[in-house]
């Protein structure tokens, strides 16, 4: 047990290190946006279509249906990953990387909604903490200034990836976490393909790397490993874990980018980010309740 767990841990912990360096390449790469996630779905899916062929397994083939059936969700994959970057690309790592951070409390909003679960009241002094983060980040409530703009494309952003868990949500009791991000990167590539103005960046040898590394290393490998590592650690673990994620890329963007947050930053990113573990963890506790109660019932 305790060997499981440790693999578990060293997996979610290499996973987030390597989604943390995602962000670096909307600063590094001198192309589009849209042209960086459109390499990146390409590659990633190519790297997960090998993985699930070699792993092999007992998983039903994927059908038409089923496939089309993910299609809202990879369009919201595409313009979420799209508005991230942009989002890192007039501001900061460090903005673009707080702002996203805030879908756990985004979610708790969605999925009453969405899967008509039961709305919990906590959640709403929860987001007007974290909002109250997200102000003390903004240096003025102007929509000219780049870190306002940032922020607010951020937030959108979350808001995106916040819907996309739960839509997926439904999705994984019949197919692994790696075939559902395989057809979801696909479907994105496609959604993609009409908006690039200019594919002839991407003949520039270092800017082929880049969308490779981004997309075999930092997108495919990475959620691999996450996935993986979820099936040993205990969901409340796995959100601690999580919330380390910011740290890393702010760290990685003073190293790589020479980008170093202001004390503004700092203090509301600390703020919105104690207010999005405290939400993870309740909520991972309460899940965790939940399934011991079901399981003495059985």
């Amino acid at each position: 047990m305790k060997g499981q767990s440790g693999h578990g841990f060293g997996s979610v912990h290499a996973a987030l290190i390597l989604l943390a360096h995602a962000p670096l390449f909307a600063k590094l790469l001198p192309i589009s946006p849209t042209l960086i996630i459109l390499g990146r779905c390409f590659f990633g899916a190519i790297a997960l279509f090998v993985y699930l062929r070699l792993r092999g397994g007992s998983e039903e083939p994927e059908t038409w249906s089923g496939f089309l059936r993910q299609a809202p969700i990879g369009v919201v994959l595409a313009v979420h990953w799209v508005s991230y970057f942009y989002s890192i690309r007039i501001s900061s790592v460090a903005i673009g990387m707080v702002s996203l951070y805030t879908f756990p409390i985004m979610t708790s909003i969605l999925e009453p909604i969405i899967l008509r679960t039961r709305f919990d009241w906590l959640d709403l002094p929860l987001l007007a903490w974290i909002l109250a983060g997200i102000a003390l980040m903004a240096p003025a409530w102007d929509l000219n200034d780049a870190t306002f703009q940032g922020l607010l494309i951020g937030l959108f952003s979350a808001g995106l990836f916040a819907l996309r868990n739960v839509l997926s949500k439904r999705l994984l009791a019949r197919a692994s976490g790696a075939r559902l991000l395989l057809n979801q990167l696909a479907i994105a590539f496609v959604v993609l393909v009409p908006f690039v103005p200019d594919y002839t960046a991407v003949l520039d040898w270092r800017h082929l790397l880049g969308l490779a590394v981004l997309g075999v290393i930092v997108t495919a490998i990475a959620h691999t490993l996450w996935i993986n590592g979820m099936r040993h650690l205990r969901a409340t673990t796995v959100a601690l874990l999580s919330c380390t994620g910011p740290v890393f890329g702010v760290l990685l963007a003073a190293l790589y980018l020479d980008e170093i947050p202001e004390p503004r930053t700092i203090v509301g990113g600390a703020v919105v980010l104690a207010g999005v573990l405290f939400e993870m963890v309740r909520r991972a506790r309460a899940s965790s309740a939940a399934s011991g109660a079901d399981s003495t019932q059985d």
